[in-house]
C-alpha cells in the first residue's frame, strides 16, 4: 500500500525514472484512478446517509400511492367524461332536430306569406 503510494508520487514527480524503477524492479504498477474514491464514512456521516436513504424511500412510497390514486381518479373522470360527451352528442342532436322543424315551418310560413 505504501509502496503503491510512493510510486504514484514518484509518477506525478519524475514519470522517467518511474518508468525506469518500474524496468528495474521487474514491476508492474497499475496508477489509482483518481476519480474512483474509496471514502471512510464516519459514523455521523452513515447516519446522516441513512436518515437521506430512509427520507428518499418514503418520498418514492408516497409518490407511487399518489401515482396509484390519481390513475384510479384519471379512470373515473375518462367515464365521466364520456358519458357527459354522449348527452352533449345527444342534446346537439336533439337540438339540431328542432333547429330543422323551426326552419321547415318558417319556410312553410314565409312561403304562406309570399303567395
Amino acid at each position: 500500500m505504501i509502496r503503491n503510494f510512493l510510486l504514484d508520487k514518484l509518477m506525478h514527480a519524475d514519470y522517467d525514472v518511474y518508468e525506469w524503477l518500474k524496468k528495474i524492479l521487474r514491476i508492474e504498477h497499475a496508477p489509482e484512478n483518481p476519480f474512483v474514491t474509496q471514502v471512510d464514512h464516519d459514523d455521523r456521516e452513515l447516519e446522516r446517509m441513512r436518515l437521506q436513504q430512509q427520507a428518499y424511500d418514503a418520498v418514492q412510497v408516497k409518490k407511487n400511492q399518489l401515482k396509484l390514486r390519481f390513475a384510479a381518479e384519471k379512470q373515473k373522470f375518462t367515464t365521466e367524461k364520456e358519458t357527459l360527451l354522449n348527452e352533449i352528442q345527444r342534446d346537439l342532436q336533439d337540438l339540431r332536430l328542432e333547429i330543422a322543424k323551426y326552419n321547415q315551418i318558417r319556410q312553410q310560413r314565409t312561403r304562406t306569406i309570399v303567395q
